[in-house]
């Protein structure tokens, strides 16, 4: 059932979504700006603004996934290949565990040569502050941090987990004093 709305007078509890498939332009559409680094709520609104129809949320996210797979495995692979180039050209400490199975990425740590001082000097006490699904990766972005003469924080290294298991902590912690 498609019909008429209009978002100023009713909420979107009210709308009623349509049954029809969403179309291979919109399809289109989806990958393209999902490329470009829109979210899939961002996607959603992008492709149903102005128009009297309103697909399901979940059919924007069963187009998203397959792209997302993809994607996730093509960004992986480009960062283990920039965090190698930056380990051989800038000095760069760079190291990535993949899963022995699926060879899908699990972990990785990276840190500038400034980030490595910064921690020789300032590392006695560190904070790791982990944020959750907020990047391509579905993995936890850690960031090393600590204070310097000054009073100020740091950083002194990044990592990303996929899961935060001991053996995943213990890896990225191995491979900070490594650094």
């Amino acid at each position: 059932s498609i019909f008429v709305h209009n978002h100023d007078l009713m909420g979107k509890e009210h709308f009623q979504y349509s049954k029809i498939a969403v179309p291979a332009e919109d399809q289109e559409q989806a990958h393209h700006l999902w490329a470009l680094g829109y979210t899939p709520s961002a996607i959603y609104d992008k492709l149903t603004m102005g128009k009297n129809v309103s697909y399901q949320p979940e059919a924007i996210g069963k187009i998203l996934s397959s792209v997302n797979r993809e994607q996730r495995a093509h960004s992986a692979k480009k960062l283990v290949e920039w965090g190698l180039e930056r380990s051989s050209v800038d000095s760069y400490y760079f190291a990535y565990h993949c899963c022995p199975v699926t060879n899908s990425l699990q972990r990785i740590f990276w840190a500038s040569p400034e980030h490595i001082k910064r921690v020789q000097k300032y590392g006695k006490v560190l904070m790791l502050d982990a944020t959750h699904g907020t990047n391509l990766f579905s993995m936890q972005l850690i960031f090393v941090t600590m204070i310097n003469e000054y009073g100020k924080s740091t950083v002194g290294g990044y990592g990303l987990l996929l899961e935060e298991t001991t053996e995943a902590w213990a890896w990225f912690l191995e491979q900070l004093k490594c650094s």
